[in-house]
């Protein structure tokens, strides 16, 4: 299986640290951002005819990967981003390998860290998996630890890294997904009163059954200072094409 990781530095039902709720309050036919209540620290949907025009910080392109707005497969029309990577085969350092995908800052110090996303899957070799959104800490040292979802030709599954001994522990959390078919990913870090930090997901509507939450085990700080998050980090050591397509991405810490 080749996976790769990086470092980063109409309403909607979205999640909050309880769980499943209605967005209320917002207007109706409003865009997916101008309808979330509470209004997001970081919102896309990528109708704005630019990919940084709602908070990313930086748009990265590797190895032939390449980002692009796309009007024909959309969640949400107009437009929706489309990430591709070629096929490939390397014995380069990972650095080397395609990517492309955007990254962001949050800051906050409140109970949970929040990301989520439409994400649609056109192409992906059978064995390929890759890594679509991840939130990331700065840890004491310079090292960095990230929470990722994957995707696969037929399932998600969540992993955990620590870059400082290049470790990652699956975390037992899988679900099923299609090919040519939009489905609906979050993520969460909760932070309790002094206790272990834990990680859940969820895949589509309505949500209603969560899978975790599992306890991070990597020494996640209890007050997170320097938590980021990014989506369509594709690629691996060798593989075939993956063009994915993401919509309505939203995240906040709170």
């Amino acid at each position: 299986m080749a996976v790769s990781s990086i470092a980063i530095v109409g309403c909607s039902l979205v999640l909050d640290a309880a769980g499943p709720y209605d967005s209320a309050g917002g207007d109706a036919g409003a865009t997916f951002c101008a309808s979330l209540r509470p209004a997001p620290q970081l919102c896309s949907d990528f109708d704005e005819g630019k990919m940084l025009d709602a908070g990313w910080s930086s748009v990265f392109e590797t190895g032939e990967g390449t980002l692009a707005l796309q009007s024909g497969v959309v969640f949400s029309p107009p437009d929706s981003l489309n990430a591709t990577t070629p096929s490939f085969s390397t014995t380069e350092p990972a650095e080397s390998y395609p990517r492309a995908g955007l990254t962001s800052g949050l800051s906050g110090n409140a109970g949970t860290v929040h990301l989520e996303s439409r994400i649609r899957i056109d192409a992906i070799g059978a064995e390929q998996c890759f890594v679509a959104l991840a939130i990331t800490q700065q840890a004491p040292g310079g090292h960095y630890l990230q929470a990722e979802l994957l995707l696969c030709s037929d399932h998600a599954f969540a992993q955990e890294q620590d870059n400082s001994c290049s470790c990652t522990k699956d975390m037992g959390l899988r679900g099923a997904l299609s090919l040519g078919t939009w489905h609906w990913f979050v993520i969460e870090i909760a932070y309790g009163d002094g206790s272990t930090p834990s990680m859940t997901f969820w895949i589509d509507d309505p949500m209603t059954a969560a899978l975790g939450p599992v306890d991070l085990t990597y020494g996640w700080q209890s007050s997170p200072y320097a938590v980021q998050t990014g989506i369509g980090y594709i690629g691996g050591g060798a593989g075939e094409e993956i063009q994915a397509y993401f919509d309505n991405v939203a995240a906040w810490v709170r």
